[in-house]
């Protein structure tokens, strides 16, 4: 008899049925509107595991909107601080990584990031440098390297020390390709005017030195998808470093590195290689403006093999 009824008396007619299956209760049950804050709230607050983790990717999936990351950076603030303390202390490993997907999110919106210092997150996020889980690890680098990418996030991630952190993970970090974004990270941050005198301090020149060498990559499970793509961000950071005359004298006090970058390039002559030419050139350019550095360049005929690469 269904059939007959108008679409009014139908939907009556199943909301009024008692025999309904309910849903089940690790069911996410979405609320209307912005009432979906506070169920998530509670389920978070409950601790299930796997109930847990489902709302963590339900959120994550919202944050894809500018307009969800604002709306938990400045209206639910509590959830964020509970995404937060799961990134940093669940034991959960899929649950971390979740959350850390979540913090890249809000790393992106300039309000957010407003958030994050404010209440102390980025200072507290260095924990995560040396998660197990390298996707956690990925993520929150990605997160900081969006971060950076305004004036006001690069002086707030040197307020907070972050660039010695990641300065030290350097030469423990057993992944490659998180090497690479540790890289990334600290070149950005090398755009503030106080940055190079922050990492000279901390041994920055000395700490990428063995990624000259390309024996040091067979350590690393994944050095043939990343070992050119390390060294050429190794080469980028050692141009800014020595951008500032500090930076300059520093790099050529050292000793080696302009001989060791030209045998290098001598000893690996591939066309595929043209990034670290290209980082290798913005480095001498800048370390041939002293007079020691013009004298090594030509010692160690690194004016023959540019002049060769160019004609």
């Amino acid at each position: 008899m269904e059939r007959f009824l108008t679409y009014d008396r139908l939907i009556s007619s199943h909301r009024n049925r008692l025999d309904v299956t309910p849903f089940p209760e690790d069911k996410l049950n979405m609320a209307y509107l912005d009432n979906k804050y506070n169920q998530f709230k509670i389920h978070l607050d409950n601790g299930d595991p796997e109930m847990t983790e489902k709302v963590i990717k339900e959120i994550y999936n919202q944050l894809q909107s500018g307009t969800e990351v604002y709306k938990y950076a400045i209206n639910r603030t509590d959830i964020l601080d509970k995404i937060f303390d799961l990134l940093i202390y669940s034991d959960d490993n899929k649950i971390r990584e979740i959350s850390s997907l979540c913090f890249k999110q809000f790393c992106i919106v300039l309000v957010s990031k407003e958030i994050l210092h404010e209440f102390s997150y980025i200072r507290k996020i260095p924990v995560t440098f040396d998660d197990e889980v390298e996707a956690v690890r990925e993520n929150v680098l990605l997160g900081l390297i969006f971060y950076s990418q305004s004036r006001y996030g690069t002086d707030k991630l040197l307020e907070n020390n972050i660039l010695q952190r990641i300065i030290k993970k350097i030469v423990d970090e057993s992944s490659l390709k998180v090497l690479n974004l540790i890289l990334t990270l600290s070149l950005e941050i090398l755009n503030s005017d106080k940055a190079p005198k922050i990492a000279l301090e901390n041994n920055m020149i000395e700490n990428m030195k063995s990624f000259l060498y390309m024996d040091h990559y067979r350590q690393f499970t994944d050095f043939r998808e990343f070992q050119f793509k390390v060294l050429e961000n190794v080469l980028l950071n050692y141009g800014s470093l020595s951008l500032c005359e500090q930076g300059k004298q520093a790099c050529i006090d050292e000793g080696s590195l302009i001989k060791i970058i030209i045998n290098f390039l001598n000893e690996h002559n591939s066309p595929d290689k043209l990034g670290i030419l290209i980082s290798t050139i913005r480095f001498f350019m800048s370390v041939s403006i002293l007079k020691k550095g013009k004298e090594e360049i030509f010692e160690y005929k690194g004016l023959d093999y540019f002049m060769v690469k160019i004609l």
